[in-house]
C-alpha cells in the first residue's frame, strides 16, 4: 500500500503542495536568473559610456592637436600657443581615462594594456613634435597612426563594458553606428582637413585628386553610420506598431464612430 494512500488528509495536501513547489521553482529559478542577467548587462552598458564618451574626447582633441601642430610645424608661430594648450587637453583627457579604468579595476585587462600602449604612444609623439624633430607632413602621419591605435582601443572598450553584446536589436545598431563607423568616418574626415592645414602653412602644391580616396573611404563608412541608424529606426518602429496591434486588439468599433472595450486593458508599450 503506497504512503499516498495510508496518508491522513493533511499529509497529502502537505506532499502536493511540496510537489507543485517543485515544479514550480525550476521555471522560477530560471526566470529570475535571465532576468538577473539582464540587469547586470544592462548595469555593465551604462556604466561603459561615460568612458566611451572619454575615448571619444580623446580621439576629438587629437585629430584638433594634428592639424594645430601641422599648421605650426608649417612654420606659423602664431599656432604655437593654441598647439600647446591643446596638448594639455589631450593629456587631461587621458588621465580622465585612466582613472575610470583604475575605478573599474581593468587593470591587466586588454583595454588596460591597448591604453598604456597609446599613453605611450602619445608621450613619444608629442615630445617629437614639440622638439620640432618632424615637419608638418610626418607630425600629421604619426597622429594618424596614433588615432588609429586610439580607434583599437575604441573597440577593446566597447567590448570591455559589452556595448556591442546586447541582444536589442536597436541598441546594437546604435552603438556600431555611434562607436565604430562614425568615429572612422570623422577620423577620414580629419585626415583630408589635416592634410589641408599643412598645405595653406607651407605653400606646398596640392596633388591633384590626393583627397579623393579619402572622399570615398568617409562616403563608405557615412553610408554604414546611415544603414545602422535606419536599421535601428526600423526595428523600433516595429516594435511600436506590434504592441500597438496588441493594444487595439482589445476594442471593436462601437455605435456612432465610438470604441467599445471587450478584453481589458492592453499591454502597456514599451520593451
Amino acid at each position: 500500500m503506497s504512503y499516498f494512500a495510508r496518508a491522513n488528509l493533511r499529509q497529502r495536501l502537505m506532499l502536493l503542495m511540496a510537489l507543485c513547489f517543485l515544479a514550480c521553482a525550476l521555471p522560477v529559478l530560471m526566470l529570475v536568473r535571465n532576468y538577473a542577467e539582464e540587469i547586470r548587462m544592462t548595469s555593465r552598458m551604462a556604466a561603459g559610456v561615460d568612458p566611451a564618451r572619454n575615448l571619444l574626447k580623446v580621439i576629438q582633441l587629437t585629430q584638433q592637436h594634428r592639424g594645430l601642430s601641422a599648421v605650426w610645424l608649417g612654420g606659423d608661430e602664431a599656432a604655437a600657443d593654441r598647439r600647446a594648450a591643446k596638448k594639455k587637453e589631450v593629456d587631461a583627457a587621458l588621465t580622465e581615462l585612466e582613472m575610470r579604468l583604475q575605478a573599474d579595476g581593468a587593470a591587466g585587462s586588454r583595454l588596460a594594456k591597448a591604453y598604456e600602449r597609446q599613453a605611450d604612444a602619445w608621450s613619444k609623439l608629442e615630445a617629437r613634435v614639440a622638439g620640432k624633430q618632424v615637419d608638418g607632413t610626418q607630425a600629421s602621419a604619426e597622429h594618424t597612426l596614433f588615432i588609429a591605435g586610439l580607434l583599437e582601443a575604441l573597440d577593446e572598450l566597447v567590448d570591455h563594458w559589452e556595448l556591442s553584446f546586447t541582444p536589442v536589436p536597436d541598441i546594437y545598431f546604435l552603438v556600431i553606428a555611434s562607436l565604430r563607423d562614425a568615429p572612422v568616418m570623422l577620423e577620414l574626415m580629419g585626415q583630408t582637413r589635416a592634410r589641408g592645414a599643412n598645405l595653406l602653412s607651407s605653400n606646398e602644391k596640392p596633388i591633384p585628386g590626393g583627397p579623393g580616396a579619402f572622399r570615398v573611404a568617409a562616403g563608405a563608412h557615412a553610408s554604414g553610420v546611415c544603414r545602422d541608424v535606419a536599421h535601428a529606426g526600423e526595428v523600433r518602429g516595429g516594435e511600436r506598431e506590434q504592441q500597438g496591434g496588441r493594444a487595439n486588439r482589445g476594442h471593436t468599433p462601437g455605435p456612432a464612430g465610438a470604441e467599445r472595450h471587450q478584453g481589458g486593458p492592453g499591454p502597456r508599450a514599451g520593451r
